[in-house]
Order: C-alpha cells, then structure tokens, then sequence
C-alpha cells in the first residue's frame, strides 16, 4: 500500500517533535535535491528518511518528490500535479519509501 505522510498539527513545530526532521521538507516535481532513503533510528527501528543527492548550500531549500499516489493524495498535490503534467501524459511513479523498504527487505532476507 502506498503511504501519504501527513505529520499531525501538534507535531510540525521541532519543539514538539524532533525525531526527524524529514516532515519539513518541501515537494517539488522536478529539479529536487534531496530523494528518500532508509535510515535505522535509534528509538523508532527503521524509518524513512531523506538524502542530498548532490551539496547543499546554507540556507538552501530542501526539496524531495513525495510521489504521492493521485487518488490517495491531498488537493493542493493533485491541482500542482496537473499544472506540472498539463504537457505531458506521465503518470506519477509510485511512492519511493515503502518501495524502498520493499527493496531493501529483500536484499537482507527479511
């Protein structure tokens, strides 16, 4: 199944919530500088994470693509997604976390 990260209200603020800080990343369709990986945290087990895919600057935006499926995800990514595909006829790639964890539990036998 694919999942859409929503982190609750009480939780977007890093006082609150510091366990990772992945949820305060923004989305972007292309031209992204991050991508999703899998990391083992100490207290939650394994958990999704993300990674610069090239040097980030100070003060830099971080963007990911949540690649969210359409049906399942929020409006503003629908009405964006339409904008950035109106010229194209590409369909969304499926989401890249639980993939990833899919991949990487059958690479460790597990």
């Amino acid at each position: 199944k694919d999942t859409v990260i929503d982190t609750p209200h009480p939780y977007r603020n890093i006082v609150h919530y510091r366990h990772t800080l992945a949820h305060k990343i923004n989305h972007q369709f292309v031209g992204t500088n991050t991508e999703f990986d899998a990391a083992m945290h100490p207290f939650h087990g394994p958990i999704a994470c993300v990674i610069a895919k090239r040097p980030i600057r100070r003060g830099e935006e971080l963007y990911v693509n949540y690649h969210y499926d359409l049906k399942d995800a929020p409006p503003w990514y629908t009405i964006l997604w339409h904008q950035t595909n109106s010229n194209r006829k590409k369909k969304p790639a499926k989401h890249l976390v639980s993939n990833f964890f899919d991949k990487k539990n059958e690479k460790s036998g597990g």
